[in-house]
């Protein structure tokens, strides 16, 4: 199996991309954090459901990146240590073991997508332009602390054409990497 993580700040058009290649037949892991976050009906705000809900989201996430078949190739928008980001940000730490879960070595490329200007749409948490800038840059730190080589794909400003022209761009850098 080949997992590929698209990542970034909120508003990098990550979803987008998920769902062109979803509509192209590629086999996608969609956005495990918002699923997880609809099902609490909203993000906590107590401390002890934070950290709750975040062991959820990284172990749910882990078990749809399981799913993938040996042989298969798989387009994710997150990995699992995007989680960690969040943790780290709200908690300054990570506050559950994830060590057995080989996240150095989970993904065969990781693909950093380039933030357009933040939005709100109601289940963010990153409160506005300033917190998706410094949750942009925990995510690269994270991936980068993982030893993971971040390959990056530009803003395209025609949100028309942009999840198309990206994803062309993330699959002809995935053809380059080896099986």
């Amino acid at each position: 199996m080949r997992r590929y993580a698209l990542i970034g700040g909120p508003c990098c058009g990550k979803s987008s991309v998920i769902r062109e290649a979803e509509r192209r037949g590629i086999l996608v892991v969609p956005e495990v954090a918002r699923r997880v976050i609809s099902k609490w009906g909203g993000y906590p705000t107590e401390r002890t459901d934070i950290e709750k809900i975040q062991r959820e989201i990284f172990f749910s996430q882990i078990s749809e990146e399981e799913k993938i078949k040996a042989g298969e190739v798989a387009l994710l928008d997150r990995g699992a240590i995007d989680v960690l980001a969040y943790s780290k940000i709200q908690f300054g730490g990570i506050p559950f073991d994830y060590s057995a879960c080989n996240l150095g070595g989970r993904y065969a490329g990781v693909f950093l997508l380039e933030r357009a200007p933040y939005e709100d749409d109601g289940l963010r948490i990153e409160g506005g332009e300033e917190g998706a800038r410094i949750m942009h840059d925990r995510v690269v730190e994270m991936y980068e602390g993982f030893g993971y080589k971040l390959k990056k794909i530009p803003l395209i400003k025609d949100f028309s054409v942009a999840p198309g022209k990206r994803l062309d761009m993330i699959l002809k850098e995935v053809e380059k990497w080896p099986a």
